[in-house]
């Protein structure tokens, strides 16, 4: 039954990108297909509520994080720092070594900021821009800018592992 609601809720999410429709219809009829589970199940109804604000309150530390880098996102693109990294990457970056460039700007970037999202965001665009100009496959610099943006969160994480 949990892998039907899931199916239902993927197609539902799916017709509504389709369809230009907001996502949060399709995600409202899962949380009442759940909660109508969850009291098939045995669940009070609130208890049903009690875990739907428990949950709620988890993901607004999620939430916060996001419109902080949307705020970096807007910060850097409205001062100039996207520009002017096209800028630097046109004089000085060889673009025979676009790549491995790219897969280590992105590297250090995820490290400082904390955020692979903010580095896609920002760093990725310019790169983007930067291969386009160059004649570089668009979608291998792609693949260089999401690898290394988050190959540095795969490591944090293994090292929180092994410790």
């Amino acid at each position: 039954m949990v892998y039907f609601i899931f199916l239902l809720l993927f197609i539902f999410i799916f017709i509504s990108m389709l369809l230009n429709i907001s996502i949060i219809y399709p995600l409202i009829i899962g949380l009442l297909l759940f909660s109508f589970y969850s009291y098939k199940l045995g669940f009070s109804f609130n208890e049903i509520l009690k875990m739907i604000f428990k949950g709620g309150k988890k993901s607004t530390v999620v939430i916060k994080i996001f419109i902080l880098i949307g705020a970096v996102m807007g910060v850097w693109l409205s001062s100039g720092v996207v520009p002017y990294i096209v800028y630097l990457g046109i004089k000085f970056m060889n673009p025979k070594f676009f790549l491995v460039y790219t897969f280590i700007i992105c590297s250090i970037t995820s490290y400082l900021i904390g955020s692979a999202f903010g580095t896609v965001g920002t760093i990725g665009i310019a790169l983007i821009i930067l291969a386009k100009g160059a004649g570089i496959n668009i979608n291998l610099a792609a693949g260089a800018i999401l690898s290394g943006s988050f190959l540095v969160i795969d490591v944090r994480l293994c090292l929180q592992v092994q410790t």
